[in-house]
């Protein structure tokens, strides 16, 4: 298995960790929400620090469809974001920032809180990135 494939996984392991969260390492065809869908981004080279590689991959995280109300689904996506708590997404991937050793350190942030179209349905979602030093 390639680096990349082993550092997908890693998240994959994590995201498990979040009960009731249904976890994607390819595009689905279709999407049971919550539903987190992981993404490899891209990789650069830090020549700062010896020409180590650096990856971002991207956690497109779906709460509900927005025409499912928007205040349950807000409630529900909130509960992700934030920072500690069983339902964390911060939380799971910092419990384990070597991804069971896969990498050396990771970082989590997100972006993009709102609506995103999968298809033909409008979810309401935010997009994680989640960068890693191998």
């Amino acid at each position: 298995m390639g680096q990349l494939a082993d550092i997908r996984d890693g998240i994959m392991g994590r995201l498990a960790t979040i009960s009731g969260l249904h976890a994607y390492d390819t595009w689905p065809d279709q999407v049971r929400v919550p539903a987190a869908i992981v993404m490899p981004q891209s990789m650069s080279t830090e020549t700062a620090i010896g020409g180590s590689r650096v990856y971002t991959f991207e956690i497109l995280l779906l709460a509900a469809p927005v025409s499912a109300g928007l205040s349950r689904a807000q409630d529900r996506l909130d509960a992700y974001l934030d920072p500690t708590g069983t339902s964390s997404l911060i939380a799971a991937m910092t419990a384990d920032k070597t991804l069971a050793g896969v990498v050396t350190t990771l970082d989590v942030s997100w972006r993009d809180y709102g609506f995103h179209e999968v298809g033909t349905v409008e979810y309401l979602g935010v997009v994680f990135a989640i960068t890693v030093w191998p």
